[in-house]
Protein backbone atom coordinates (compact mmCIF):
# COMPACT_ATOMS: atom_id res chain seq x y z
CA UNK A 1 0.00 0.00 0.00
CA UNK A 2 0.87 3.62 -0.67
CA UNK A 3 0.64 6.48 1.16
CA UNK A 4 2.54 9.86 0.63
CA UNK A 5 3.76 8.18 -2.87
CA UNK A 6 5.95 5.24 -0.73
CA UNK A 7 4.97 1.52 -0.27
CA UNK A 8 5.06 0.28 2.98
CA UNK A 9 7.92 -2.92 2.79
CA UNK A 10 5.76 -5.51 3.84
CA UNK A 11 3.50 -4.61 0.43
CA UNK A 12 6.55 -5.16 -1.38
CA UNK A 13 7.00 -9.50 -1.11
CA UNK A 14 2.79 -9.75 -1.34
CA UNK A 15 3.20 -8.23 -4.90
CA UNK A 16 6.02 -11.20 -6.30
CA UNK A 17 4.01 -14.03 -6.14
CA UNK A 18 1.65 -12.43 -8.41
CA UNK A 19 3.73 -10.73 -10.89
CA UNK A 20 5.39 -14.18 -11.39
CA UNK A 21 2.22 -16.23 -11.79
CA UNK A 22 0.81 -13.48 -14.42
CA UNK A 23 4.34 -14.02 -16.05
CA UNK A 24 3.92 -17.71 -16.56
CA UNK A 25 0.48 -17.04 -18.15
CA UNK A 26 2.07 -14.75 -20.91
CA UNK A 27 4.49 -16.87 -21.27
CA UNK A 28 2.46 -19.81 -22.27
CA UNK A 29 0.68 -17.58 -25.07
CA UNK A 30 4.04 -17.20 -26.41
CA UNK A 31 3.95 -20.98 -26.98
CA UNK A 32 0.44 -20.86 -28.80
CA UNK A 33 1.85 -20.80 -32.31
CA UNK A 34 4.46 -23.58 -31.91
CA UNK A 35 1.67 -26.30 -30.76
CA UNK A 36 -1.51 -24.93 -32.66
CA UNK A 37 -0.86 -27.54 -34.97
CA UNK A 38 -0.85 -30.09 -32.08
CA UNK A 39 -3.82 -29.05 -30.59
CA UNK A 40 -5.97 -29.83 -34.27
CA UNK A 41 -4.65 -32.78 -34.30
CA UNK A 42 -5.60 -33.60 -30.77
CA UNK A 43 -9.09 -32.00 -31.58
CA UNK A 44 -9.68 -34.13 -34.64
CA UNK A 45 -8.84 -37.37 -33.19
CA UNK A 46 -10.96 -37.05 -30.24
CA UNK A 47 -13.81 -36.32 -32.67
CA UNK A 48 -13.20 -39.89 -34.57
CA UNK A 49 -12.68 -41.97 -30.98
CA UNK A 50 -15.75 -39.86 -30.43
CA UNK A 51 -17.82 -41.31 -33.31
CA UNK A 52 -15.87 -44.98 -33.66
CA UNK A 53 -17.04 -45.74 -29.84
CA UNK A 54 -20.34 -44.18 -30.82
CA UNK A 55 -20.76 -46.86 -33.67
CA UNK A 56 -19.37 -49.62 -31.47
CA UNK A 57 -22.09 -49.02 -28.70
CA UNK A 58 -24.74 -47.23 -30.58
CA UNK A 59 -26.72 -46.22 -26.58
CA UNK A 60 -28.91 -43.96 -26.74
CA UNK A 61 -27.09 -40.97 -24.98
CA UNK A 62 -24.08 -41.94 -27.64
CA UNK A 63 -26.79 -41.85 -30.43
CA UNK A 64 -27.81 -38.24 -28.72
CA UNK A 65 -24.40 -36.99 -28.95
CA UNK A 66 -23.51 -38.07 -32.38
CA UNK A 67 -26.68 -36.20 -33.42
CA UNK A 68 -25.75 -33.13 -32.22
CA UNK A 69 -21.62 -33.76 -33.55
CA UNK A 70 -23.13 -34.08 -36.79
CA UNK A 71 -25.68 -31.17 -37.29
CA UNK A 72 -24.17 -28.23 -35.26
CA UNK A 73 -19.87 -29.44 -34.24
CA UNK A 74 -20.24 -25.69 -33.30
CA UNK A 75 -22.47 -25.59 -30.88
CA UNK A 76 -20.90 -28.90 -29.35
CA UNK A 77 -17.66 -27.48 -29.16
CA UNK A 78 -19.02 -24.23 -27.60
CA UNK A 79 -20.88 -26.65 -24.97
CA UNK A 80 -17.45 -28.36 -24.16
CA UNK A 81 -15.30 -25.73 -23.72
CA UNK A 82 -17.02 -23.07 -22.43
CA UNK A 83 -18.17 -25.42 -19.34
CA UNK A 84 -16.11 -23.69 -16.56
CA UNK A 85 -16.42 -20.19 -18.17
CA UNK A 86 -19.48 -19.50 -18.50
CA UNK A 87 -20.32 -18.17 -14.69
CA UNK A 88 -19.27 -14.41 -14.31
CA UNK A 89 -16.10 -13.02 -13.26
CA UNK A 90 -17.88 -11.37 -10.40
CA UNK A 91 -18.93 -14.83 -9.23
CA UNK A 92 -15.56 -16.40 -9.37
CA UNK A 93 -13.40 -13.44 -8.04
CA UNK A 94 -12.47 -11.39 -10.68
CA UNK A 95 -14.70 -8.70 -9.78
CA UNK A 96 -16.14 -9.46 -6.63
CA UNK A 97 -14.88 -11.36 -4.07
CA UNK A 98 -11.60 -9.58 -3.62
CA UNK A 99 -12.26 -6.27 -5.49
CA UNK A 100 -15.23 -4.92 -3.44
CA UNK A 101 -18.20 -5.80 -1.63
CA UNK A 102 -20.61 -7.96 -3.93
CA UNK A 103 -22.54 -6.01 -6.42
CA UNK A 104 -24.19 -8.75 -8.25
CA UNK A 105 -23.12 -7.86 -11.85
CA UNK A 106 -20.96 -10.14 -13.93
CA UNK A 107 -19.48 -9.93 -17.33
CA UNK A 108 -20.19 -13.60 -19.08
CA UNK A 109 -18.69 -15.48 -21.96
CA UNK A 110 -21.92 -16.84 -23.62
CA UNK A 111 -20.20 -17.14 -27.43
CA UNK A 112 -18.41 -19.38 -29.29
CA UNK A 113 -15.01 -18.79 -27.87
CA UNK A 114 -12.03 -21.20 -29.12
CA UNK A 115 -11.49 -24.66 -29.21
CA UNK A 116 -8.74 -27.06 -28.85
CA UNK A 117 -5.76 -26.81 -26.37
CA UNK A 118 -4.87 -28.26 -23.14
CA UNK A 119 -5.41 -25.61 -21.20
CA UNK A 120 -7.75 -22.79 -21.27
CA UNK A 121 -6.53 -19.44 -20.77
CA UNK A 122 -8.66 -16.47 -19.60
CA UNK A 123 -7.38 -12.76 -19.03
CA UNK A 124 -9.52 -10.34 -18.18
CA UNK A 125 -9.06 -6.76 -16.82
CA UNK A 126 -11.97 -4.78 -15.37
CA UNK A 127 -12.28 -0.98 -14.06
CA UNK A 128 -14.65 -1.08 -11.28
CA UNK A 129 -15.96 2.49 -9.97
CA UNK A 130 -16.26 3.06 -6.41
CA UNK A 131 -17.87 6.13 -4.31
CA UNK A 132 -14.13 6.14 -2.83
CA UNK A 133 -12.26 6.13 -6.26
CA UNK A 134 -11.44 3.29 -8.63
CA UNK A 135 -10.13 -0.72 -8.69
CA UNK A 136 -8.13 -2.16 -11.27
CA UNK A 137 -8.73 -5.42 -11.37
CA UNK A 138 -6.76 -8.27 -13.40
CA UNK A 139 -7.96 -12.09 -13.17
CA UNK A 140 -5.97 -15.15 -15.21
CA UNK A 141 -8.69 -18.09 -15.07
CA UNK A 142 -6.78 -21.20 -16.45
CA UNK A 143 -9.00 -24.56 -16.82
CA UNK A 144 -8.37 -27.95 -17.61
CA UNK A 145 -10.35 -30.47 -18.96
CA UNK A 146 -9.67 -33.71 -17.09
CA UNK A 147 -12.51 -35.98 -19.05
CA UNK A 148 -15.06 -35.11 -21.44
CA UNK A 149 -17.40 -34.29 -18.20
CA UNK A 150 -14.88 -33.15 -15.52
CA UNK A 151 -12.93 -29.67 -15.48
CA UNK A 152 -10.48 -28.01 -12.55
CA UNK A 153 -9.76 -24.35 -13.15
CA UNK A 154 -7.80 -21.76 -10.70
CA UNK A 155 -8.74 -17.82 -11.07
CA UNK A 156 -5.53 -15.74 -9.90
CA UNK A 157 -6.61 -12.11 -9.70
CA UNK A 158 -4.22 -8.86 -9.19
CA UNK A 159 -5.88 -5.73 -7.48
CA UNK A 160 -5.59 -1.90 -7.49
CA UNK A 161 -7.88 -0.04 -5.25
CA UNK A 162 -6.97 3.64 -5.63
CA UNK A 163 -8.35 5.94 -3.05
CA UNK A 164 -8.89 9.48 -3.28
CA UNK A 165 -7.70 11.34 0.53
CA UNK A 166 -9.68 9.00 2.47
CA UNK A 167 -8.09 10.53 5.54
CA UNK A 168 -8.77 14.30 4.73
CA UNK A 169 -4.87 14.67 4.72
CA UNK A 170 -4.39 15.65 1.42
CA UNK A 171 -2.68 12.36 0.33
CA UNK A 172 -4.51 9.44 -2.09
CA UNK A 173 -3.64 6.06 -0.97
CA UNK A 174 -3.51 2.76 -3.23
CA UNK A 175 -3.26 -0.29 -1.68
CA UNK A 176 -2.31 -3.36 -4.48
CA UNK A 177 -1.23 -6.55 -4.58
CA UNK A 178 -2.76 -10.34 -5.63
CA UNK A 179 -5.92 -10.88 -3.86
CA UNK A 180 -8.01 -14.51 -3.18
CA UNK A 181 -7.22 -17.34 -4.88
CA UNK A 182 -9.84 -19.68 -6.20
CA UNK A 183 -10.07 -23.24 -7.23
CA UNK A 184 -12.98 -24.36 -9.27
CA UNK A 185 -14.20 -27.81 -10.51
CA UNK A 186 -16.82 -28.00 -13.01
CA UNK A 187 -19.23 -31.36 -13.98
CA UNK A 188 -20.99 -30.85 -17.26
CA UNK A 189 -24.45 -32.66 -17.45
CA UNK A 190 -26.85 -32.92 -20.26
CA UNK A 191 -26.49 -35.23 -23.46
CA UNK A 192 -25.09 -32.71 -25.06
CA UNK A 193 -23.55 -30.62 -21.96
CA UNK A 194 -26.05 -27.94 -21.89
CA UNK A 195 -25.85 -27.59 -18.27
CA UNK A 196 -23.08 -27.26 -15.96
CA UNK A 197 -22.20 -27.37 -11.78
CA UNK A 198 -19.06 -25.65 -10.60
CA UNK A 199 -18.21 -25.36 -7.28
CA UNK A 200 -15.26 -22.42 -6.48
CA UNK A 201 -13.70 -22.26 -3.33
CA UNK A 202 -11.70 -19.41 -2.39
CA UNK A 203 -8.62 -19.32 -0.17
CA UNK A 204 -7.54 -16.38 1.81
CA UNK A 205 -4.16 -15.26 0.29
CA UNK A 206 -4.68 -11.22 -0.17
CA UNK A 207 -4.13 -9.09 2.56
CA UNK A 208 -6.69 -8.50 4.90
CA UNK A 209 -5.48 -5.91 7.59
CA UNK A 210 -3.31 -3.09 5.30
CA UNK A 211 -3.13 0.08 6.64
CA UNK A 212 -2.34 3.62 6.37
CA UNK A 213 0.67 5.04 8.36
CA UNK A 214 0.00 2.69 11.95
CA UNK A 215 -2.13 0.45 12.90
CA UNK A 216 -5.02 2.44 14.19
CA UNK A 217 -5.65 3.45 10.49
CA UNK A 218 -6.73 0.10 9.03
CA UNK A 219 -8.06 0.16 5.66
CA UNK A 220 -12.09 -0.40 5.40
CA UNK A 221 -12.70 -4.22 4.57
CA UNK A 222 -13.63 -3.57 0.96
CA UNK A 223 -10.74 -1.53 0.39
CA UNK A 224 -8.80 -4.88 1.52
CA UNK A 225 -7.54 -7.21 -0.67
CA UNK A 226 -8.68 -10.20 0.08
CA UNK A 227 -10.78 -11.85 3.35
CA UNK A 228 -8.54 -13.18 5.61
CA UNK A 229 -8.47 -15.61 7.91
CA UNK A 230 -11.89 -16.20 9.17
CA UNK A 231 -12.94 -17.23 12.82
CA UNK A 232 -15.80 -19.69 11.32
CA UNK A 233 -13.93 -21.73 8.04
CA UNK A 234 -10.90 -20.86 6.19
CA UNK A 235 -12.81 -20.82 2.68
CA UNK A 236 -14.79 -18.83 0.94
CA UNK A 237 -17.36 -20.62 -1.60
CA UNK A 238 -19.58 -20.39 -4.52
CA UNK A 239 -22.22 -23.19 -6.38
CA UNK A 240 -22.76 -21.78 -9.63
CA UNK A 241 -25.38 -24.07 -11.95
CA UNK A 242 -25.74 -22.60 -15.87
CA UNK A 243 -28.20 -24.14 -18.43
CA UNK A 244 -26.91 -23.42 -22.17
CA UNK A 245 -30.17 -22.84 -24.26
CA UNK A 246 -28.71 -22.68 -28.14
CA UNK A 247 -31.55 -20.91 -30.51
CA UNK A 248 -31.30 -20.54 -34.38
CA UNK A 249 -30.14 -16.78 -33.27
CA UNK A 250 -27.34 -17.46 -30.56
CA UNK A 251 -27.21 -18.58 -27.12
CA UNK A 252 -29.06 -18.17 -24.14
CA UNK A 253 -27.59 -18.51 -20.54
CA UNK A 254 -29.86 -18.83 -17.04
CA UNK A 255 -28.34 -20.05 -14.10
CA UNK A 256 -27.83 -19.35 -10.63
CA UNK A 257 -24.89 -18.98 -7.90
CA UNK A 258 -25.11 -19.01 -3.99
CA UNK A 259 -21.67 -17.26 -2.35
CA UNK A 260 -20.82 -17.95 1.04
CA UNK A 261 -18.25 -15.18 1.35
CA UNK A 262 -16.28 -16.40 4.80
CA UNK A 263 -18.43 -14.80 7.61
CA UNK A 264 -16.65 -13.07 9.91
CA UNK A 265 -12.77 -12.72 10.15
CA UNK A 266 -9.97 -11.96 12.60
CA UNK A 267 -11.01 -8.17 12.92
CA UNK A 268 -14.79 -8.77 13.38
CA UNK A 269 -15.23 -7.48 9.75
CA UNK A 270 -18.58 -9.79 7.95
CA UNK A 271 -19.21 -10.48 4.48
CA UNK A 272 -22.40 -11.74 4.35
CA UNK A 273 -23.66 -14.75 2.01
CA UNK A 274 -25.68 -13.87 -1.53
CA UNK A 275 -27.14 -15.36 -3.70
CA UNK A 276 -27.77 -14.49 -7.59
CA UNK A 277 -30.10 -15.33 -10.45
CA UNK A 278 -29.45 -14.26 -14.02
CA UNK A 279 -30.13 -14.67 -17.75
CA UNK A 280 -27.87 -13.69 -20.37
CA UNK A 281 -28.66 -13.67 -24.48
CA UNK A 282 -26.64 -13.43 -27.34
CA UNK A 283 -26.99 -12.91 -31.02
CA UNK A 284 -24.78 -14.54 -33.68
CA UNK A 285 -23.28 -12.48 -36.29
CA UNK A 286 -20.47 -13.72 -37.71
CA UNK A 287 -17.34 -13.88 -35.25
CA UNK A 288 -19.69 -11.79 -33.38
CA UNK A 289 -21.80 -11.99 -30.39
CA UNK A 290 -23.31 -9.19 -28.69
CA UNK A 291 -25.13 -10.05 -25.58
CA UNK A 292 -27.26 -8.46 -22.87
CA UNK A 293 -28.30 -9.82 -19.28
CA UNK A 294 -29.75 -9.20 -16.14
CA UNK A 295 -28.58 -9.95 -12.78
CA UNK A 296 -31.01 -10.49 -9.60
CA UNK A 297 -28.78 -10.70 -6.21
CA UNK A 298 -30.33 -10.98 -2.58
CA UNK A 299 -27.79 -10.85 0.48
CA UNK A 300 -28.37 -12.17 3.77
CA UNK A 301 -27.70 -9.17 5.62
CA UNK A 302 -24.96 -6.01 5.39
CA UNK A 303 -21.55 -6.31 5.73
CA UNK A 304 -19.39 -5.07 8.84
CA UNK A 305 -16.23 -3.31 8.96
CA UNK A 306 -14.73 -4.18 12.03
CA UNK A 307 -18.16 -5.06 13.77
CA UNK A 308 -19.73 -1.90 12.45
CA UNK A 309 -22.74 -2.47 10.01
CA UNK A 310 -21.40 -0.90 6.84
CA UNK A 311 -24.94 0.22 4.41
CA UNK A 312 -24.46 -2.24 1.66
CA UNK A 313 -27.17 -3.33 -0.75
CA UNK A 314 -29.48 -5.94 0.57
CA UNK A 315 -31.08 -6.50 -3.26
CA UNK A 316 -29.48 -5.42 -6.48
CA UNK A 317 -31.28 -5.69 -10.17
CA UNK A 318 -27.66 -5.12 -12.53
CA UNK A 319 -27.61 -4.64 -16.47
CA UNK A 320 -25.25 -6.12 -18.57
CA UNK A 321 -24.12 -5.94 -21.78
CA UNK A 322 -21.40 -7.16 -23.71
CA UNK A 323 -19.73 -7.88 -27.35
CA UNK A 324 -17.66 -10.83 -28.33
CA UNK A 325 -15.46 -11.93 -30.84
CA UNK A 326 -14.03 -14.86 -31.75
CA UNK A 327 -11.89 -17.29 -33.79
CA UNK A 328 -10.10 -20.81 -33.12
CA UNK A 329 -7.53 -19.50 -31.24
CA UNK A 330 -8.51 -16.14 -30.00
CA UNK A 331 -11.52 -14.94 -28.16
CA UNK A 332 -12.03 -11.06 -27.25
CA UNK A 333 -15.15 -10.14 -24.96
CA UNK A 334 -15.76 -6.21 -24.06
CA UNK A 335 -18.48 -5.51 -21.51
CA UNK A 336 -19.54 -3.75 -18.64
CA UNK A 337 -22.12 -4.03 -15.89
CA UNK A 338 -24.46 -1.53 -14.00
CA UNK A 339 -25.93 -2.58 -10.84
CA UNK A 340 -29.18 -0.96 -8.74
CA UNK A 341 -29.54 -1.57 -5.14
CA UNK A 342 -31.50 -0.81 -2.17
CA UNK A 343 -30.48 -1.07 1.42
CA UNK A 344 -32.70 -0.57 4.53
CA UNK A 345 -31.97 1.86 7.27
CA UNK A 346 -28.26 1.59 8.67
CA UNK A 347 -26.76 3.69 11.14
CA UNK A 348 -24.48 5.13 8.66
CA UNK A 349 -26.98 5.58 6.17
CA UNK A 350 -30.79 5.93 5.70
CA UNK A 351 -33.08 3.63 3.04
CA UNK A 352 -33.05 3.88 -0.22
CA UNK A 353 -32.13 3.12 -3.49
CA UNK A 354 -29.02 4.18 -5.76
CA UNK A 355 -26.75 2.79 -8.39
CA UNK A 356 -23.85 0.34 -7.08
CA UNK A 357 -20.34 0.45 -8.37
CA UNK A 358 -20.33 -0.20 -12.23
CA UNK A 359 -17.88 -1.94 -14.11
CA UNK A 360 -16.04 -2.36 -17.41
CA UNK A 361 -14.10 -5.20 -18.41
CA UNK A 362 -11.78 -6.35 -21.23
CA UNK A 363 -11.11 -10.17 -21.59
CA UNK A 364 -8.88 -12.14 -23.98
CA UNK A 365 -9.24 -16.22 -24.18
CA UNK A 366 -6.49 -18.64 -25.94
CA UNK A 367 -6.53 -22.44 -25.61
CA UNK A 368 -2.26 -23.11 -25.60
CA UNK A 369 -0.87 -27.06 -26.39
Amino acid sequence: MHGDGEPFAAMIAKRKASTLVFAAAVSIAAFYPTFSHLAAVRTAARRVGALSAGLSCPTAKTSSRLLVASLAPAFQARLDHLGPLLASWETIGGCGAGASTGTGGGIKWIGRNVTGGLFHVELQGAYLHTDYGYNYIATALVTHDLDPNWNLGLSVPYLYKYMRDPYGLGVDVVNQGPGDLAVLLTRRLGAIHDWSTTLSVGAPTGAHDAYFRSMTNILPQDRQLGLGPHTTTVVTAALIVDHTIDQGWGPTVVGGTLNWRGGTNELQSYRAPSASLYSYAGYLIGPLVPALGVTVTGAGGHDRDEGAEQSTPLFTVAANASIEWSTDWLAVILGGSLPYGYTNSVQSAPAAWATAPWVVALGVAFAPF
